[in-house]
């Protein structure tokens, strides 16, 4: 009976190790096995992109902050994408989610999709396609949420096309438009007018001296 106790007492001990390095080793696969986390990733697109091979298109973007806080709490997180263009947040429990991305929307636009791996619908995203999203987070949830960021054009008002331009006020004066054209043709009048004035004097003492000089000779 004692041979047979201590048997079956080291056959109940190689059961609890086998199942306790089974479950070890699966721990180690999965690395997020009973906890939730959001892993944000951000991408920059060239400038005004229209299209939509976002995967070869766009690069991943290092030290792009990232927010990501519990609704209707003070609870928060914060970090840095890396080189990879990612950041991950573990632990944060379920509830609902905003991840707000550090890239003001008045200098880009954005793409967003967010999904867990295995599933082969996107999550539903509040406020798709902007800097800030909102999602839900599930018990044990590993959601992963891009940003495709697309640069505006930076470059000001366009130019505007030959021929199509804004029509310039009339300034009265025939053949002239207001500013520098205007101010040119006036000074062409003046010099016209001082050349007419100068043309006129010089006409006017030439007869002068002509008369005298005939009255001269008659005398």
């Amino acid at each position: 009976m004692e041979r047979m106790s201590r048997a079956a007492l080291a056959l109940l001990l190689g059961v609890v190790l086998v199942v306790a390095g089974g479950a070890a080793a699966q721990a180690q696969e999965d690395p997020h096995a009973g906890t939730t986390a959001i892993v944000v990733r951000a991408f920059v697109c060239p400038v005004e992109y229209g299209g939509t091979d976002y995967a070869g298109d766009c690069d991943p973007e290092a030290d792009i902050a990232v927010d990501v806080t519990l609704d209707a709490s003070e609870f928060g997180v914060s970090g840095e994408t890396g080189e990879d263009g990612a950041v991950g947040f573990q632990g944060l429990g379920e509830g609902a989610y905003t991840i707000t991305l550090g890239v003001p929307g008045d200098f880009a636009d954005f793409i967003t999709f967010c999904g867990a791996e295995g599933e082969t619908e996107p999550r539903t995203i509040r406020g798709a396609n902007t800097n800030q999203i909102g999602v839900d987070l599930g018990p044990e949830d590993v959601l992963t949420c891009s940003f495709y960021i697309i640069p505006v054009d930076a470059r000001g008002e366009p130019a505007p096309t030959p021929g199509q331009g804004p029509e310039l006020p009339d300034t009265g004066v025939l053949g002239t438009q207001s500013g520098d054209h205007a101010d040119a043709a006036l000074v062409l009048l003046l010099l016209l007018a001082f050349a007419m004035t100068v043309t006129g004097v010089l006409l006017m003492s030439g007869r002068s001296w002509t008369g005298n000089t005939r009255r001269h000779d008659a005398g």
